[in-house]
């Protein structure tokens, strides 16, 4: 079994919590500063207005977004749990950018095997994308709860995976732990139907031929991975969390 002992919290389950947490605290201050002012004015409203504030405070949930790309990264992280023993899973790695106004970029999954570091961009989209691998946008195609079809567009995953891949690069030099490593983009959502305009090199792939690609992949590297390379790694989640 593969080790997941550097997987923490997923921080967009935190993201999402905090301001679902934020929203109830609003909705319960207005709500209760209302309520003690219609105390004084009629006790009957004062008493529709907390049972609305508590109706109000039940239904707040996170951000839609977060949860999602939560559910798609923990999804990811389950399956990913199958590979054997020789690699290494962590999530949510900040890798040095100088250029990026953090000072970082985060890759949702870094998998460190045998003989090759995967890098693993997490996409939750559902939907008909169609993709031209050299442009800096997707086109998503869904159908809503009518029936009628709508578009919409997403972040070209590949791009965004080959610069994490170029940043871990930069990073395993300089601290001279150079090994191969391999960007992968990553669907988990089953309703999900990508469509590449031609192939690429960083493969995109379903959640369920995540681990057979890397399986596969790894075993056919020939150099194995120095074991600065896990170190290196190690480093980047520490600093992370």
């Amino acid at each position: 079994m593969a080790d997941m002992s550097y997987v923490t919290s997923n921080k967009l389950t935190d993201e999402s919590n905090q301001l679902q947490r934020n929203k109830r605290l609003k909705i319960l201050a207005i709500g209760a500063a209302m309520t003690l002012a219609l105390l004084f004015i009629h006790v009957t409203i004062a008493m529709i207005v907390m049972f609305g504030t508590f109706i109000a405070w039940v239904m707040q949930q996170g951000d839609d977004i977060l949860k999602a790309g939560a559910a798609g990264e923990d999804k990811a992280i389950r399956v990913l749990s199958q590979l054997p023993d020789g690699f290494t899973v962590f999530n949510q790695v900040n890798i040095p950018n100088a250029g990026s106004k953090v000072g970082f970029n985060e890759a949702d999954i870094i998998v460190s095997g045998p003989n090759t570091v995967f890098v693993i961009e997490v996409k939750h989209n559902n939907g008909h994308i169609h993709a031209n691998i050299d442009d800096d946008e997707w086109h998503v195609e869904k159908t809503s709860r009518k029936g009628s079809i709508y578009s919409k567009t997403m972040r070209n995953p590949i791009a965004q995976v080959k610069r994490l891949v170029w940043l871990l690069s930069e990073e395993m030099t300089r601290t001279k732990s150079r090994g191969w490593i391999q960007g992968i983009v990553c669907f988990t959502n089953e309703e999900a139907n990508i469509v590449l305009d031609k192939a690429s090199k960083i493969p995109v792939v379903s959640i369920a031929d995540l681990v057979t690609y890397i399986k596969e992949c790894d075993a056919s590297q020939a150099k194995a991975n120095h074991p600065r390379v896990a170190r290196c790694i190690e480093s980047l989640k520490t600093a992370s969390v």
